[in-house]
């Protein structure tokens, strides 16, 4: 089929070829390796990592929190003789048993920010008595993360719940572009994966998308009110950090969507489709992207100076020699 449409001019790349993915997740397109146009397939140069993201809950676990006993703060505070835990826990404690935002607070912005600008701290660092472990580190750079950064490119609007709020917003002709310019550029990007009041950021380094003329695994066909065509695309987004699909279901999106183009191949409408099985999808799309920016060379100490705007009895520039000695 491949050499017989060729020599009658055809397309070849556009001939669907089902490759089972090995996945069962109900979300999991069944052919996506092999399929359709190429628009982008890139790695960032910088690979992200699972950073920490400190809930707020105290949830009764020894270290989860930033202010928990033995956690970053408290450790901070013995070696340094500050109180940074007690204003960590003044201003961002939870109950256990509380309602509002306690089900999702926490430092997944600030969690992303540091996966995407910073190696991974792998080694414990001792320091004024105190062993910092890894986890303690990644605490001490969330704290310090809003510091280290530049302005941050930011596209979609955030869904609230509000009667204006539109779920399906940041739609395809407009996300796709900017998402393929910021993948070809090598950097990392950070995603809100569910268009709902929560939030939940995730830095992801690796894009594959794919358009076809057919809809993909038997999704319904749009119709070309413009004249035009619909083009399909298929989506894979993931990150280092999460590189096991069966365990991360929330971090790896596989999106489906739909573009009308008209006459003059400008992009005129689309949509997203829901998982299969699933119409009231709440995770057929992003709701909003951004992409994490260094202030300067973040291997240079001089970057790290002053007091973390986040908690303001950390120092920066102690937070850096931790760090530096961990990986």
């Amino acid at each position: 089929r491949l050499v017989e449409n060729f020599l009658r001019g055809g397309r070849p790349e556009l001939i669907p070829v089902n490759v089972p993915h090995g996945n069962n997740r109900p979300d999991h397109p069944s052919s996506i390796d092999r399929i359709g146009k190429e628009l982008i397939k890139t790695t960032a140069n910088h690979r992200t990592w699972e950073c920490n993201w400190f809930p707020m809950k105290d949830y009764g676990s020894a270290r989860n929190n930033l202010y928990a006993p033995g956690g970053a703060c408290a450790k901070y505070d013995a070696a340094f003789g500050a109180g940074s835990q007690t204003l960590e826990r003044g201003s961002n404690y939870r109950a256990a048993n509380a309602g509002g935002d306690a089900q999702w607070a926490g430092h997944c912005d600030m969690a992303a920010r540091v996966s995407c600008l910073l190696r991974q701290p792998v080694r414990s660092v001792e320091h004024g008595g105190q062993t910092f472990t890894p986890n303690d580190i990644q605490g001490l750079l969330v704290m310090c993360s809003n510091d280290i950064a530049d302005r941050e490119d930011f596209w979609g609007a955030r869904y609230n719940g509000t009667g204006t709020d539109d779920r399906n917003e940041p739609y395809p002709h407009t996300f796709l572009p900017k998402l393929i310019e910021v993948a070809k550029s090598g950097v990392p990007y950070v995603l809100d994966i569910d268009p709902a009041a929560a939030v939940w950021n995730y830095p992801f380094d690796s894009t594959e998308i794919r358009e076809l003329k057919t809809p993909p695994d038997g999704l319904p066909t749009q119709p070309a009110r413009s004249g035009g065509e619909v083009r399909y695309q298929v989506w894979n987004l993931s990150g280092k950090g999460y590189a096991n699909p069966a365990d991360s279901n929330n971090e790896i999106r596989y999106y489906r969507s739909w573009i009308e183009y008209d006459r003059s191949n400008k992009p005129v409408a689309s949509g997203w489709y829901p998982a299969a099985g699933r119409q009231s999808d709440r995770k057929a799309n992003p709701d909003f992207a951004w992409v994490p920016k260094p202030r300067g060379d973040l291997s240079n100490a001089a970057i790290w100076a002053g007091t973390s705007s986040y908690n303001s009895q950390i120092d920066l520039a102690k937070v850096f020699e931790i760090y530096r000695q961990s990986i």
